[in-house]
């Protein structure tokens, strides 16, 4: 018997599409690494309730195709800003040579689609497992005191199809910078609110949702989506506090807005930073739960602030041309 497909020679595309579900005339595939790339086409098989005068079955149909599932990465400063204008839908970029500084936040404009593909290598014989028109609905960003900081892209697509051809037979390779991982997390780039180093933030996650219209499927189509737009973005998530002064005591139960920023530099004008500059911290107190340290744990929600003009900003400091990479 040949050997089956094996994960870790998964070779997994992506790339921006000319518009939603089309290919661009010329691709421009990117090689990216992952921890898991869940995006399927699964369509469900709908009973037959026809009688027939005995207590068989007749044959199923075919449901809608759910092209959905996550999307898991440690990410670099390349393919965070690839992400995070795949979610926000645009970037701003400056410089004219490395290094770059892009700069994403949510405005008017609709977040692009992608193409996202993986390339299995079934005994010798490649297979191409292509999701097209996708769109980012959640992205979560977890905070932690240190390890590697897995993002997690939830999304949604138009169609998933199996090809014998690759989507880009020359791809540029994008696994090899340097991951994030929170002990990039310097003291001084820790704030809450913006310009006010804390160390008591202990843990959490941040979520950055599109709400992606997810049934609009249309007659004729073969189960397959007619669009997926973004609704109202939503920016929610929980942190957990160890309370050290009473200062964090007087946070949790202001109900006021504030704002948090936090900056990973993975080398020299290399940095991933995000801030939501205004933040809503849940008012709650602490619970006596145990002899160690007293920490709290509590839920944000964050929304638009007039100066940012975005209810988050991400900076990314890269080598990457926008004008050439990220389009």
């Amino acid at each position: 018997m040949a050997d089956p497909a094996i994960g870790t020679n998964a070779v997994v595309t992506v790339d921006y599409e000319n518009g939603w579900g089309t290919d661009k005339g010329t691709p421009v595939g990117k090689q990216i690494s992952v921890v898991s790339c869940g995006i399927t086409g699964t369509q469900e098989l709908l009973p037959n309730p026809s009688i027939r005068g005995n207590f068989n079955p007749s044959d199923p149909a075919n449901g809608k195709q759910s092209a959905a599932g996550a999307v898991v990465f440690v990410p670099n400063v390349t393919v965070a800003a690839w992400w995070l204008k795949l979610l926000c839908g645009t970037i701003s970029s400056s410089g004219a040579s490395d290094p770059y500084t892009h700069t994403i936040k949510i405005g008017t404009a609709t977040p692009p689609s992608a193409v996202v593909e993986v390339d299995y290598n079934i005994g010798g014989t490649h297979r191409y497992v292509k999701a097209s028109g996708v769109r980012v609905n959640k992205l979560t960003i977890p905070i932690s005191a240190a390890g590697f900081s897995p993002w997690t892209a939830d999304c949604m697509a138009k169609s998933v199809a199996v090809g014998t051809s690759a989507y880009d037979a020359t791809l540029t390779d994008w696994t090899s910078a340097t991951p994030l991982d929170d002990l990039q997390l310097a003291s001084a780039d820790v704030e809450i609110p913006d310009a006010t180093d804390v160390g008591y933030l202990h843990s959490g996650s941040i979520d950055i949702s599109a709400n992606l219209f997810g049934d609009d499927y249309r007659v004729g189509a073969s189960g397959t989506r007619g669009s997926l737009v973004p609704q109202l973005f939503s920016i929610s998530g929980n942190l957990r506090f160890t309370v050290d002064s009473v200062g964090v005591l007087t946070l949790l139960n202001a109900g006021t807005a504030t704002s948090l920023r936090l900056k990973w530099t993975a080398g020299a004008n290399r940095t991933v930073e995000m801030t939501l500059p205004r933040l809503f911290i849940q008012k709650v107190q602490p619970s006596l739960m145990n002899a160690g340290p007293v920490m709290v744990d509590c839920q944000v929600l964050g929304s638009y602030d007039t100066t940012t003009a975005s209810a988050v900003k991400f900076i990314v400091v890269n080598d990457q041309d926008a004008a050439v990479q990220y389009v």
